[in-house]
């Protein structure tokens, strides 16, 4: 199976965050194609949703929450695609004008199940638990190995994991984001904070035949890039970021200003004072004028 991958993009600014989560699942372990479909929540149709949104955002942070939710899911054969874009309210605050944006709730894990025209979009683990794969024993012939995230597990705990994969559990991305690889755009004005989230299931059978092992894989998983871009230069504390109240380039062109206005008062000065030529001639001839009467003073 082809790797696919999506997006998980947080937009921090002064007085604004928002997210737009774009996940492609794909999974070969059920034997058959999940199902069809192609439906939009938003607005009052989408108010459980947010809700279930804000109940798992704010186990991290208290008193935030979700608002403008809207989720554009589609799946055809074993591929599920989901557009989810939200603002995300609370959590920051604003100290003598610098802002502090606690972005710990970027680990969040919607378990509910969602659903839209009586279609789970959430919970694909109601498709994946009906597989037989799962809890599968091995004997001389036949060899079974189960994975979470590419690490081994017993065999009798794959129909648990199966029973709880989600498309929304983000929890892996729990560590700090000052631990994160970040970079600072001077041309764009922005800091970026950049992670990766591989979220899969695998079960490997192999047949062990006299010419060979025979191996076949099954997987369920997606995989996102994450990233978080911050609006000017900012400055990354665990899971707080703290944003000064202007941009980087509105301080600077501010600064620049400020010193290109300094120089121009200066060399308007100069040139008025240096490069005058009425004035230089007259005040030299003055001063021609008062030496000779005082040689003529001195010889009398």
């Amino acid at each position: 199976m082809s790797e696919v991958k999506g997006d998980y993009t947080v937009s921090v600014g002064p007085s604004s965050i928002t997210v737009l989560i774009e996940t492609v699942f794909h999974e070969n372990l059920t034997g058959i194609s999940l199902p069809s479909y192609n439906l939009v929540l938003s607005g009052a149709n989408a108010s459980i949703a947010q809700q279930n949104f804000t109940t798992a955002l704010a186990r991290f942070v208290p008193g935030v929450s979700v608002t403008n939710l809207r989720w554009i899911a589609y799946s055809a054969s074993n591929t599920t695609q989901t557009r989810i874009s939200f603002n995300v309210q609370g959590g920051t605050t604003n100290q003598g004008g610098n802002i502090r944006a606690n972005l710990e709730w970027k680990a969040f894990n919607v378990t509910s199940d969602i659903q839209a025209s009586g279609i789970s979009i959430n919970r694909v683990c109601t498709y994946l638990a009906s597989s037989n794969v799962f809890g599968q024993t091995s004997n001389r012939l036949l060899s079974w190995s189960y994975y979470v995230n590419g690490k081994l597990i017993p065999y009798t705990e794959s129909p648990t994991d199966a029973a709880n994969f989600v498309l929304l559990d983000f929890s892996r991305l729990s560590t700090p984001l000052d631990t994160w690889s970040q970079t600072f755009q001077a041309n764009g004005d922005s800091t970026t904070l950049a992670n990766t989230l591989n979220e899969n299931l695998t079960a490997k059978f192999t047949v062990n035949e006299a010419a060979g092992p025979l191996t076949s894989i099954f997987l369920a998983g997606f995989t996102n890039n994450v990233q978080i871009t911050i609006t000017g230069l900012a400055t990354v504390q665990g899971n707080t970021i703290l944003l000064p109240g202007g941009s980087l380039t509105s301080g600077l062109m501010g600064l620049l200003a400020i010193l290109f206005s300094a120089i121009a008062i200066v060399t308007v000065f100069v040139e008025r004072r240096l490069y005058n030529p009425n004035r230089t001639w007259q005040q030299k001839k003055g001063r021609q004028k008062q030496k000779a009467h005082t040689r003529k003073d001195s010889q009398t």
